[in-house]
């Protein structure tokens, strides 16, 4: 997208294309984002870190969470406290599931590693501790972490979805298998997750359906940890 904001005063061109479409979250005021930047061919694609410091109204690059030989987007992040930032991200190709981290604020990354064999075969996650969907200071002091998104029933393929949710009650180090909240269809996802703190209850918002006509959907659910 054509903006004169980014990359100190630029304009993103056909040589620059950069999209800030993945998760981010706000620390002491400053907006922290996961955005994806594709080669000049579109023929492959990174994650990156950016931030805003004047809420939005200009950014600046931090750092590469991956390569572009990694194939990386559509990335889920959270700031779990003490500088980490954790980082799971769909393969371009539909073909894996791929996770990074970063222990100093997002200065550098850790190697991206397949995931998926532990969590399946992923897609445009969303990722949140319980403390920061209830709204409550210093967030990161929570160990339990719920990510909504879809599995790709047909690795490889971008049709074939089904859409789940995944726990971890240690800061991300184990998960959960996807815990399915809807048949698969052959195409869903691309929603986000609440927290009903009067009656604890989570609330998934997505859709669900087919390429030419899909409906949104809520599913409500509790977790016991």
């Amino acid at each position: 997208f054509p903006s004169h904001d980014m990359f100190g005063g630029q304009t993103v061109t056909e040589t620059n294309k950069t999209g800030m479409t993945e998760q981010h979250f706000i620390l002491d005021g400053v907006i922290y984002m996961a955005g994806r930047v594709y080669d000049t061919l579109f023929s492959t694609v990174k994650m990156c870190l950016y931030k805003s410091e004047d809420n939005g109204a200009t950014w600046s690059w931090i750092s590469d969470m991956s390569a572009y030989s990694d194939k990386t987007h559509e990335a889920a992040m959270e700031y779990l406290g003490n500088n980490r930032i954790l980082v799971f991200m769909r393969d371009s190709a539909n073909a894996r599931s791929t996770m990074t981290y970063s222990n100093d604020f997002g200065a550098t990354w850790a190697p991206v590693i397949p995931v998926q064999l532990v969590m399946n075969y992923i897609g445009r996650n969303r990722m949140y501790t319980v403390n920061h969907l209830a709204g409550l200071p210093n967030r990161w002091n929570d160990n339990r972490l719920v990510m909504v998104g879809f599995v790709l029933t047909n690795p490889g393929s971008s049709q074939g979805r089904r859409n789940a949710i995944w726990l971890s009650s240690d800061a991300g180090i184990h998960w959960s298998q996807p815990l399915y909240l809807d048949d698969a269809a052959e195409d869903a996802g691309y929603g986000d997750i609440l927290l009903d703190t009067n009656t604890d209850t989570y609330r998934a918002v997505t859709y669900i359906g087919g390429l030419g006509e899909a409906n949104l959907k809520q599913y409500n659910f509790g977790v016991s940890w």
